[in-house]
């Protein structure tokens, strides 16, 4: 179970990419791989710093628990619309830093 869970943290998604969220970069497709790029780094970053976290936790509850509160705060892009949320490889909401009421549901 662990396995799969530290899975889910390869998993991270951006639910919203605002790519004319930044006036300095035009709106064209340069402006959009720009976007694409902070989102890649943004993911890998914080996955990279949760599955450390997570290692040494063995009880799959306390690993959901620390998944959902590690992107509750998370936000980014200059008018806060990026932000995580993590599903398992079954299609269930383990984690979601907007809506709540999906976490656990099977989103298929």
């Amino acid at each position: 179970m662990k396995r799969l869970i530290l899975n889910f943290v390869l998993i991270f998604g951006i639910f919203w990419l605002n790519a004319c969220s930044d006036n300095s970069v035009s709106n064209d497709d340069s402006a959009l791989e720009w976007n694409k790029k902070i989102a890649k780094y943004a993911v890998h970053n914080h996955s990279t710093v949760l599955s450390e976290l997570l290692k040494p936790i063995s009880n799959p509850q306390e690993t959901i628990m620390l998944i959902r509160r590690s992107i509750d705060s998370v936000r980014f892009y200059e008018d806060k619309s990026g932000y995580f949320y993590v599903y398992d490889y079954d299609c269930i909401n383990i984690a979601h830093a907007t809506q709540k009421d999906k976490e656990g549901q099977n989103l298929y």
